[in-house]
Order: structure tokens, then C-alpha cells, then sequence
């Protein structure tokens, strides 16, 4: 349900841009790229907010002890990598920029600073749903 909402505002958003601008259907090496943005030079930056980790900010939220809380906290940094692994996947030279972008609940995002350097050696961006929206 979390990644549904994140998906939505971005939906929200995305459709207030110049029809130009939006790429829907947009496919890298097969992959669907969940939201695209046609750039100046033509190349497309891809975007993907997809999130299905829901439940471990809930047990984040949920721990009873700053240990409990640690070991939750690598588990979401985790997810949050495999998930710019994926984005990794739809960064193509002949169509894209040379980056993505990962949008993740604001939470998440709060969490991550400790593998902000791992995510950008990806070549992904992570960016939190409230600073997506300016």
C-alpha cells in the first residue's frame, strides 16, 4: 500500500508537467521504467518510486530497544539498495542520462544517510516524496 501512494503522488505530479516532458511506457533493455522525463538533449531520466518495504518502517516504528531498532535500520538501507541496483538497470547510454532517481517515503529517506555514497556510486539519486515535488 505504501509504494501505491508514493506511485500516486508521483503520478499527480508527473501529470502537471508539459505533456513533452512526460514518458509513459518506457522500456530500457525490456524493463518498464515506471516514469520518465524527456529531457532538453532528448534523453530521458528514468524515475522510479516503487516501494514495497512498508512493513520494516513499521517495525522501525514498532521497536522497543535502540538495538532492535539498529538492526531494522540495515535491513531498510538494504531494501533501499537493491532497489537503486534496479533503478541501475534502466540507466542506458543511447537513451537515458547517465543517472535515475529512487523516490522513497520521506521516513526512508531519513534513514538513509548513512548509504547516500553507496546509492550515488550506482549512478541513482535517492530522493524522498516531499523533495520530489518542488
Amino acid at each position: 500500500a505504501g509504494g501505491a501512494a508514493g506511485e500516486n503522488i508521483l503520478e499527480v505530479v508527473f501529470s502537471q508537467l508539459p505533456p513533452e516532458w512526460q514518458v509513459r511506457d518506457f522500456r530500457v533493455a525490456g524493463k518498464p521504467v515506471e516514469f520518465g522525463l524527456r529531457l532538453p538533449n532528448h534523453l530521458v531520466l528514468p524515475i522510479d518510486s516503487k516501494w514495497a518495504a512498508t512493513h520494516l518502517l513499521e517495525q522501525f516504528t514498532a521497536a522497543e530497544s535502540v538495538e532492535e531498532q539498529q538492526l531494522i535500520k540495515h535491513q531498510i538501507e538494504e531494501a533501499v539498495l537493491a532497489r537503486a541496483r534496479e533503478v541501475r538497470k534502466y540507466i542506458d547510454p543511447s537513451l537515458t542520462v547517465n543517472f535515475g532517481v529512487a523516490v522513497v517515503p520521506d521516513a526512508i529517506y531519513d534513514l538513509c544517510g548513512g548509504i547516500q555514497a553507496d546509492i550515488l556510486r550506482l549512478n541513482v539519486v535517492l530522493v524522498s516524496y516531499s523533495m520530489f515535488i518542488p
